[in-house]
């Protein structure tokens, strides 16, 4: 596996199961794979709240809306775009996209300027408040196209 490749499934890896270690422990009395549900659930649901939501894998990915709550991989996969998050690369390449007319060996990475946008926008969201958060993450939508 090139290192770009395994670079992406690792900092993919960790985003996902931080969220889900945080989101297991607060949740006593349910099993394991109750609390995976609910979290599956919530995140589903929140992804559909987004509004700027627009993945390329079938089912979406759940890197971009952890890391900054918008995904642009859906115009990143097209044709001349700027590519696609490790989550959606890998989905790619398992066969999982989910654009007509686009064929997993033309989708690439995502730029290393546009994956520091999105967490620029994770690290607002993080810090000073959601309004903050909400213009890196249009700053990076808008930079998506």
């Amino acid at each position: 596996m090139p290192m770009r490749k395994a670079l992406s499934f690792v900092v993919v890896a960790v985003a996902i199961l931080g969220f889900a270690a945080g989101a297991l422990a607060a949740a006593p009395g349910q099993s394991t794979f109750e609390k995976l549900a609910a979290i599956r659930a919530d995140l589903v649901g929140v992804k559909a709240e987004l509004g700027m939501y627009s993945c390329c894998i079938n089912p979406s990915c759940s890197f971009c809306a952890l890391a900054t709550g918008m995904c642009p991989c859906g115009d990143g996969a097209a044709a001349g775009g700027d590519g696609v998050c490790g989550e959606c690369l890998l989905a790619w390449q398992a066969g999982q996209g989910n654009i007509p007319g686009v064929n997993a060996d033309d989708v690439k990475p995502m730029s290393g300027d546009m994956l520091q946008m999105m967490y620029e926008a994770r690290a607002t969201s993080m810090g000073d408040g959601m309004a903050d958060a909400g213009d890196a993450a249009d700053a990076a939508h808008h930079h998506a196209h």
